[in-house]
C-alpha cells in the first residue's frame, strides 16, 4: 500500500522498537526540508500473530510496507536513525506540437505538408502545380444485347458469370471503339433486363493542347463514337456472318463533358487558394499557376520582394529590409532610405518655418507703412478743396494743382500731397518789416 504526504520542515526521530518471538520490524526514515519526500520502508516479518506498528505523527508521506518471511525467530533491536537528504526539485517538460495548416500533419518532430504546401506549418503554396499532359474524357452509351438473355448473377458484379460476360463485353467494344484516337477502355455501369441492356462509359485520353481547348477535342471524341455506333448499327453482325459473340441494337449516346482548365484548376486547390490559379498549357502539359507567378495573367509583381498566396487574400508582397527602407508604392516599389526621408522631411519642415515668419516680417511691416499713409492722407484731405488757388489777406498764395475742375479728382497720398501744395511769393512784399515783440520773463 503506498501514499504520500508532504513533511513539515523538521527532522524526524524514530525511536528504537522491540519485538518478541518471531517479529523483524526495521524502519528506515529520510526527512527533508518542506519540498522533500519522506519515504519510509517498513519490512515486517512475522511468524505470530503480533505485530508491532509504528506511527509518525507528520503528514504526505509516502510509506511503502513489504512482508518477509523468515524461518528464524530472532528480537530485533533498531536504533534511532534520522537522516536528511537535500531537497530537489522535478520540472515536467510538455510538448506542444506546432499548429500545422492546409492539411498538415504533426509527426512529432515537424509538420509534413501535402503536395501543394510547404513552409514550418504549411502555410505556404506552390506557385506551379502540374496537373499532367493528358486526361480521361468519358462518353455515356446505351445499347441493348439481344443475343443473349439476361440472368440474375449479372446483378452481382463480384459472381463469376457476371465477370464473364464483362470480359466479353470489353472484347467486343474494343472493336467498335477501337478506331477512336485515344481509345482506352471502357466501363459498365449498369446491367438489366430487356434482352440485355448495358450502360457504359467509353473512355478516350485527350492530350491538353496549347492551341485546341480541351471542349474542342471533346466534340471531336463523340463524334467519333457517334459514328461509331452509327455504323455498327447498320450491319447487323450477327445475321452478316461477322465474328461477334454479341448482337448488339439500339445505341443510344450521352455527352459527359470533361471540365475545363481552369475548372480542373480550381478544383486541385481547396477553397481560398483556387480563386488564385489559373491554367497555362506548356510543353509538360497543364500547369496551374498563381497569380504570382509570371506567366499567369493576373501576375502580381513584387519587384525587389517575394510574392506569397495567402489563403482568403491572394497575392501578397513581402518587401525585403524594412527597417532601412520605406516603400512609397505598392508591391515594394518606390523605396526609398529612411534615414535620408527623415533628414529630407526635417530639412523641409525648417524651411516651411523660416518661410513663414519671413513673411510674417513682411506683412507687419506693411502694416506698419499702411498706418502711416492714412495718417498723412487725411491731413491732406484737409487742404483739398475744389477750387485750384486760395488767396491770404497777407498776399501768400497756394495753387491746389492736384485738385480737378470738378472737383472730383483728388490726391490721397501723402507724396502727392506735397507735389501738389506749391507756395507762390509773387505777390509777397519782401521790404515789408516785421516787428517780434521781446519775450518777457515772468518770474515763477
Amino acid at each position: 500500500m503506498s501514499s504520500q504526504v508532504t513533511t513539515t520542515p523538521q527532522t524526524i526521530t524514530v525511536s528504537t522498537l522491540k519485538t518478541t518471538e518471531s517479529s523483524h520490524v526495521s524502519s528506515t526514515i529520510i526527512s527533508t526540508a518542506r519540498t522533500s519526500l519522506l519515504t519510509t520502508t517498513t519490512s515486517v516479518l512475522s511468524t505470530t500473530p503480533k505485530t508491532t506498528t509504528s506511527t509518525i505523527p507528520t503528514t504526505a508521506m509516502q510509506t511503502t510496507t513489504s512482508q518477509t518471511t523468515t524461518s528464524t525467530p530472532s528480537t530485533t533491536i533498531l536504533p534511532s536513525t534520522a537522516s536528511t537528504i537535500p531537497t530537489s526539485t522535478m520540472s515536467t517538460q510538455s510538448t506542444t506540437a506546432n499548429v500545422c495548416k492546409n492539411g498538415g500533419t504533426y509527426d512529432g518532430n515537424k509538420c509534413l505538408c501535402l503536395d501543394e504546401f510547404y513552409g514550418p506549418s504549411c502555410e505556404f503554396i506552390l506557385d506551379r502545380v502540374e496537373i499532367g499532359k493528358t486526361v480521361d474524357t468519358t462518353v455515356q452509351v446505351e445499347l441493348k444485347i439481344t443475343n443473349k438473355e439476361f440472368i440474375d448473377e449479372y446483378k452481382d458484379p463480384a459472381s463469376k458469370e457476371y465477370q464473364i460476360f464483362e470480359i466479353d463485353f470489353k472484347k467486343e467494344m474494343e472493336s467498335v471503339y477501337g478506331n477512336i484516337p485515344g481509345y482506352k477502355d471502357v466501363t459498365i455501369k449498369s446491367v438489366r433486363p430487356g434482352s440485355i441492356i448495358v450502360d457504359h462509359d467509353v473512355i478516350v485520353e485527350a492530350e491538353f493542347k496549347e492551341n485546341v481547348s480541351l471542349t474542342v477535342q471533346y466534340d471531336e471524341i463523340l463524334n467519333n463514337v457517334e459514328l461509331q455506333l452509327e455504323q455498327l448499327a447498320q450491319v447487323d453482325n450477327c445475321t452478316t456472318g461477322g465474328n461477334s459473340s454479341l448482337c448488339i441494337s439500339n445505341p443510344s449516346v450521352e455527352p459527359k463533358p470533361p471540365k475545363s482548365e481552369a475548372e480542373q484548376c480550381r478544383e486541385r486547390f481547396e477553397l481560398g487558394f483556387k480563386e488564385f490559379y489559373t491554367p497555362v498549357i506548356t510543353a509538360d502539359g497543364l500547369i496551374c499557376v498563381s497569380d504570382c507567378d509570371p506567366s499567369s495573367r493576373n501576375y502580381v509583381n513584387c519587384s525587389t520582394g517575394t510574392c506569397q498566396i495567402l489563403k482568403d487574400e491572394g497575392a501578397q508582397c513581402y518587401c525585403p529590409d524594412t527597417d532601412i527602407y520605406m516603400y512609397m508604392k505598392p508591391q515594394c516599389r518606390g523605396r526609398v532610405l529612411k534615414a535620408g526621408l527623415l533628414g529630407g522631411i526635417g530639412a523641409a519642415t525648417a524651411v516651411f518655418f523660416i518661410v513663414i515668419i519671413i513673411v510674417a516680417v513682411f506683412l507687419y511691416r506693411a502694416k506698419q507703412h499702411e498706418k502711416s499713409d492714412d495718417f498723412f492722407s487725411n491731413q491732406g484731405d484737409v487742404w483739398y478743396e475744389d477750387n485750384e488757388e486760395w488767396n491770404s489777406s497777407e498776399g501768400f498764395t497756394f495753387q491746389n494743382e492736384g485738385a480737378g475742375e470738378d472737383g472730383s479728382s483728388r490726391i490721397n497720398s501723402y507724396s502727392s500731397s506735397k507735389e501738389a501744395f506749391q507756395p507762390r511769393l509773387e505777390k509777397v512784399d519782401t521790404t515789408t518789416k516785421m516787428t517780434i515783440q521781446r519775450p518777457e520773463v515772468s518770474q515763477i
